[in-house]
């Protein structure tokens, strides 16, 4: 009876014993399956491939958010947050994580104001330095007085406010009106001399973005997505790095071409949307800085070494001057509307514009006509001029890299810069200058017509910014 028993207990746990082996390689086979993605992305060639196919679809930021990666992964606790557990927060291993220091912008919009006035179809709060929160709806007027006060008028009434102060929009669109332009975000005013103030527009980097792509590389459909996508990524991390270089200033960037044109609200448009949402957090990175993504209309076939164009700045790898032809050896920016281009003055007209430039310029010396000649001392490989030696009766200035644009200023009604520093002149008499060029712009980093070129021929982002910054990595941005 015992052994009868016994022999049945000895069966039953056999049996287990299959049952339990048979079901545990099922599980382990079907979780190798469904989870081939996450094991798959550890392997760098593997992850690359499958997040190449991704590209068009998804958010980068989140590609393989889901992945926690050891704190001893070399090379990537440095630049992100180690939480208590010793893990490494959540990142994509395609586009790894790089430390910033805010996600917010500073837009510089208007300075040296007596009086300006703000608009607003819902309720805006005015927060000041000293008192109580006050509420706006509609106009609100602004008078700077003494001693860093400002007389503010609205439907209500008339306050005093003490200056800084911020103006924070609650309607359901989140825009504030300057004259006829609208902006998303907030208006900080302060004091920038004792009797004016200035208008300082911050919002979020990926708010300040939609009204910067559109109007650096103009409205593009869905075809040219790549490009605005190479744009964004450029435009955004231009802005990280402006934000780093000015973090002890009141603002961080100017809204104009000293920095990034900025339209605010109203060049928005879909297609660009689009592109900034793929991209979002997308930054260029060289040896653990971010990178300066300098870009310009028309390169003229070659961009341009960045030490050649400043010379105050220092030779940076991932800035050099790059052949940007196609393989039939045709410039990607042909196309452009400015890749060739002609320039003339009359003499009378083109030494009253240089003698103003100069005077403008290099305020120890004050320039006088006449002018007696210009020589240009030899060109750099991208075609670009070295230096423009300008003499009069007693006096001489050698102009170099890109300030020769500033002093040989257009004719047209309000003498903007010459397109290029890639030129030559054709003809120089007593009466007539004329000079024949290539390109628009300094020549530094990314060629937009050509960006626009390549995504037409079937390039992703990832290689246009490969080509015109050699080296870069791209990484996402993390506070």
């Amino acid at each position: 009876m015992i052994k009868t028993t016994f022999s049945r207990l000895l069966v039953i746990v056999c049996v287990s014993i299959m049952c339990g082996c048979f079901f545990n390689r099922t599980t382990l086979r079907s979780h190798s399956d469904t989870s081939s993605g996450v094991k798959d992305s550890l392997n760098v060639n593997v992850s690359y491939a499958h997040a190449t196919e991704l590209t068009d679809s998804v958010d980068f930021s989140s590609v393989l958010d889901s992945i926690t990666v050891p704190a001893a992964m070399p090379d990537t606790a440095s630049k992100v947050d180690v939480l208590d557990s010793g893990t490494i927060q959540q990142f994509s291993l395609r586009y790894p994580p790089f430390r910033v220091h805010r996600s917010n912008v500073r837009v510089l919009l208007k300075q040296k104001l007596t009086q300006y006035s703000f608009y607003s179809i819902g309720n805006v709060e005015i927060h000041q330095s000293k008192g109580q929160t006050m509420v706006f709806r509609g106009r609100l007027n602004v008078l700077m007085l003494q001693n860093g006060t400002a007389l503010m008028e609205a439907a209500w009434g008339k306050i005093t406010v003490h200056l800084p102060c911020t103006l924070i929009s609650r309607n359901e669109y989140n825009v504030i009106d300057l004259n006829t332009d609208s902006y998303r975000g907030s208006m900080k005013l302060y004091n920038d001399s004792k009797t004016t103030f200035a208008v300082v527009n911050e919002l979020p980097i990926e708010e300040y973005l939609r009204g910067v792509v559109p109007l650096e590389i103009g409205t593009l459909d869905k075809t040219c997505i790549e490009a605005l996508k190479a744009q964004a990524i450029a435009a955004r991390t231009y802005t990280y790095q402006k934000i780093s270089d000015r973090l002890t200033a009141p603002f961080d960037l100017y809204a104009t071409v000293a920095d990034q044109v900025y339209g605010g609200f109203k060049p928005e448009y879909h297609d660009a949307d689009i592109a900034i949402r793929l991209t979002k957090g997308l930054i260029l990175v060289y040896n653990d800085s971010i990178a300066r993504a300098y870009y310009h209309s028309t390169c003229g076939g070659f961009t341009a070494n960045i030490e050649d164009v400043w010379k105050n700045k220092p030779m940076l790898e991932y800035l050099r001057s790059e052949n940007d032809k196609d393989s039939t050896g045709r410039a990607w920016c042909k196309d452009s509307k400015s890749f060739r281009w002609e320039e003339r003055w009359s003499r009378e007209n083109l030494n009253k514009i240089v003698i103003t430039s100069l005077n403008t310029i290099d305020g120890k010396q004050q320039y006088k006509l006449p002018i007696r000649k210009f020589d240009i001392t030899g060109n750099y490989s991208c075609g670009r001029i070295r230096a423009l030696v300008i003499s009069g009766s007693n006096w001489k200035y050698t102009a170099v890299g890109d300030q020769i644009r500033f002093i040989l200023r257009r004719s047209q009604s309000g003498n903007p810069i010459l397109k290029s520093a890639n030129f030559a002149i054709t003809s120089n008499t007593a009466k007539e200058v004329i000079v024949s060029g290539v390109g628009y712009g300094h020549g530094v980093g990314m060629c937009q017509t050509g960006t626009i070129a390549r995504a037409k021929a079937g390039q992703t982002f990832e290689q246009i910014l490969r080509a015109y910054y050699r080296g870069i990595v791209i990484c996402t941005a993390r506070e």
